[in-house]
């Protein structure tokens, strides 16, 4: 990865070093800014197309009208760059970086589109005197911003942005609703009031003094009718291709192997294009799934390191959510920090598995979602209260396979279970499954400071949609 900070408004040297140096954990290979009368870039690069000087960022076209920062990979570079050159683009170095550049002089904004990648960049455009912004499709590079005084800020993350006076700390209510309800927050904002990150498949445009936010991609579900056979060729032929294109390296790379499908899947397809794979697995004293990593490590003959945390590991904490910037309740931050550490001893860049129980449905809830919208919600409401008497009398405790909270919760598990069956709209029944603490206890716990409800949020608007299918009534 790399880091990319900026401003615009006024120029400030040493703020821009500041906010620079402050992401070298991002990019320890090389350091770059640029400067005029109305931009500031700067840029920390992590080498991993192209190692040579020609890469620094800031990078600029032939005249110097045109300045990106770039934090990414675009896997289909070489493609766009043979085009490019075919229209009279000429190129000074072998990086996608410069791909970027050119896509914008030949296609404009819209080039964005044809990029196959997960990158977040900011191209200035001195002639228009403006900045444009993009961030990949699955949001996997960050990008924040903020507007205070007329004045853009722009960074990789949030504590560059905090690194100005004129940034103010404060707590965003709404955004700590979401953490509360989740363990994570989905909304444009972050936890900081006023900052805020460019959304998955958006552009932004700061021009006089306005942003303009635009998307150009959202995901499309249609519904495609195939022989399971044929679905599964498919499925392999997309893996493939996806693993094959992340191979796309000029440094060493590797593997993060938990011993789950995901990564396993990833390390077979990886292993049809690599000879020797350089897989990392980590787990804790008396708890880890190390041993089917090693099952895994052992059947494809990967050069395989093992790590066991103990319960001194919590010391790391302090600077794990330094590197987080906001809350994130995700209980695998603390063992990556240390698996990444020691994977860097050896590789550049690795592979994971992760998405992949987002992309196949692999969790709990959305099974019992599908359930229940499905069936559960289309029964009248007596035959639901019916089902709920047997198992109203049935442990706390022994509904923990049900439900991933709900066992724990004692009474107000059982509470949560009733209704989620009498639930007739999507988010209400999602709520009862996967929240953490209730409206009341959330209310209790700030003192009533926090924003509107959760469930009446414009964003819940993306769960009805997923699960939500009208009951025809006869």
């Amino acid at each position: 990865m790399c880091g990319i900070v900026g401003f615009s408004g006024f120029e400030d040297t040493k703020l821009l070093q500041e906010m620079t140096s402050l992401l070298s954990h991002r990019g320890p290979d090389q350091s770059g800014s640029y400067t005029d009368e109305f931009v500031s870039l700067g840029h920390r690069r992590l080498s991993i197309i192209d190692l040579s000087e020609d890469g620094k960022q800031p990078m600029s076209n032939e005249d110097d009208t045109i300045w990106i920062v770039f934090n990414g990979e675009i896997y289909n570079y070489k493609e766009l760059r043979v085009k490019l050159e075919e229209r009279k683009h000429t190129f000074k170095s072998k990086t996608d970086t410069e791909v970027i550049i050119h896509a914008y002089e030949e296609y404009g904004e819209k080039c964005v589109e044809l990029f196959n990648g997960d990158f977040a960049f900011a191209i200035y455009d001195v002639n228009k005197k403006s900045l444009f912004m993009a961030r990949d499709r699955l949001g996997i590079k960050p990008l924040y911003y903020t507007v205070v005084d007329g004045h853009f800020y722009f960074a990789s993350e949030i504590k560059a942005i905090l690194s100005s006076p004129e940034v103010k700390r404060k707590v965003n209510v709404q955004a700590l609703n979401f953490y509360l309800t989740f363990f994570a927050n989905p909304l444009a904002e972050t936890m900081f009031q006023g900052i805020y990150k460019l959304l998955p498949g958006h552009t932004l445009r700061w021009e006089q003094g306005k942003v303009t936010i635009e998307k150009y991609w959202d995901l499309e579900m249609k519904p495609q009718k195939m022989s399971l056979s044929t679905a599964q060729e498919e499925l392999q032929r997309l893996l493939r291709d996806s693993v094959e294109k992340r191979l796309m390296s000029d440094v060493p790379l590797g593997v993060y192997l938990s011993g789950g499908v995901d990564s396993g899947s990833v390390v077979s397809l990886m292993s049809t294009f690599s000879e020797k794979i350089k897989t990392f697995s980590v787990g804790f004293e008396g708890h880890s799934e190390l041993s089917q990593a090693k099952i895994t490590a052992d059947y494809f003959n990967t050069d395989h390191t093992e790590m066991v945390l103990g319960t001194d590991a919590i010391k790391a904490l302090p600077e794990v959510v330094w590197h987080q910037d906001e809350p994130m309740g995700d209980p695998t931050s603390i063992p990556t920090y240390f698996l990444s550490q020691e994977a860097k001893k050896n590789v550049t860049v690795v592979l994971t598995g992760e998405g992949a129980d987002e992309q196949f449905a692999g969790y709990e809830q959305e099974k019992f979602m599908m359930l229940h919208q499905q069936y559960v919600r289309k029964l009248p409401a007596w035959m639901r209260k019916s089902m709920l008497l047997p198992l109203q009398k049935l442990p706390a405790q022994s509904l923990t396979p049900l439900f991933k909270y709900m066992g724990s919760l004692g009474e107000e598990g059982k509470r949560r279970l009733q209704e989620f069956v009498l639930a007739n709209e999507p988010v209400e029944a999602l709520m009862n499954i996967i929240s953490l603490f209730t409206e009341e206890e959330k209310k209790k716990a700030t003192a009533g400071k926090l924003g509107k409800e959760v469930q009446q949020h414009p964003v819940m608007n993306d769960v009805r949609s997923l699960y939500f299918t009208p009951v025809q009534k006869k």
